[in-house]
């Protein structure tokens, strides 16, 4: 019994500096440190929305790329068009919606789709006066990123060429057919030649265009547009309201009147610190492009 008793005191002293400094941690444990997991678990409940805005003309694949990037079929009920009705066809802008879920984490995708765009002016050319206007039109406004569609039809000096001239930094291929190749079942094209493979890097930019689109900047790509772009807008719209609303008042009252005050310094350096954001994600992709290039040669 006494060789018991010693024993247990032993243990007591070995484990009081140990709960002791257990108690210490504790006190000194504010809880903040639980917000990144606090934050996760309200993001994944509430879920999230991207939305993405396909460009070009009839016939570029758009549909099918869009359908590869999130394995989904968001055209199911689509009437495809004849040649004159594709003539008599005028530009639209369609918008599809669809819920899709992985891993517990819930997306609500809208895409919008303008059909017709492009359909009535020359194609000959891979980037026309209409897609350059189109590109200055938008750029303040969204996030772009040109592609080169259609890869396969291309040699690789084509596409190397249209990269250096355009500065596009994506050359795609869309399939949603699952073809036999090496001995595994794989998205691709079957041509009598042999078989272009979707999600194979030396055929095409398709996986290095779902890493940056979906997989690493999707959320940076939305933070851009609402902090940058948004922001942007709003400033300028609310400058032109002021600017409107002290005119009338002007020609309204012969008391003169105060011009509104300007946004404050506080909203100018957000702006401003968002604008450089952006210029260091055009960087990356630019840098992203060079090294595409050099894997190439």
């Amino acid at each position: 019994m006494d060789a018991i008793m010693l024993q247990e005191k032993l243990v007591e002293r070995l484990l009081c500096p140990r709960v002791r400094t257990a108690r210490q941690k504790e006190k000194q444990y504010v809880g903040f440190a639980t917000l990144p997991n606090q934050v996760h678990r309200k993001s994944v409940k509430k879920g999230f929305d991207f939305t993405l805005m396909v460009a070009g003309e009839s016939g570029m694949g758009k549909s099918t790329l869009v359908n590869s990037l999130f394995l989904t079929d968001l055209y199911k009920d689509r009437k495809l068009l004849n040649a004159e009705e594709r003539i008599n066809q005028t530009v639209e802008i369609i918008k599809h919606t669809v819920d899709i879920e992985e891993k517990g984490v819930k997306l609500k995708l809208t895409i919008v789709d303008t059909p017709g765009f492009g359909d009535a002016v020359n194609n000959n050319e891979w980037l026309r006066p209409v897609d350059v206007e189109f590109m200055k039109a938008l750029h303040e406004k969204v996030n772009i990123i040109p592609l080169i569609a259609k890869a396969d039809c291309l040699t690789p000096n084509e596409i190397k060429k249209l990269k250096d001239r355009e500065c596009t930094p994506f050359a795609v291929i869309g399939s949603n057919t699952v073809v036999e190749a090496r001995g595994q079942r794989v998205r691709g094209r079957l041509y009598p030649w042999g078989i272009v493979e979707v999600e194979n890097q030396s055929h095409c930019d398709f996986v290095k265009l779902r890493n940056m689109l979906i997989r690493s900047h999707m959320h940076d790509l939305k933070d851009v547009t609402c902090d940058v772009h948004y922001e942007n807008y709003r400033a300028q719209c609310i400058q032109e309201m002021t600017s409107k609303l002290a005119q009338d008042n002007r020609m309204e009252s012969p008391i003169p009147i105060l011009p509104l005050s300007t946004p404050d310094v506080e909203t100018e350096k957000l702006i401003k610190m968002k604008d450089e954001e952006l210029k260091r994600m055009q960087e990356m992709l630019n840098k992203m492009q060079q090294q595409m290039h050099e894997k190439d040669q």
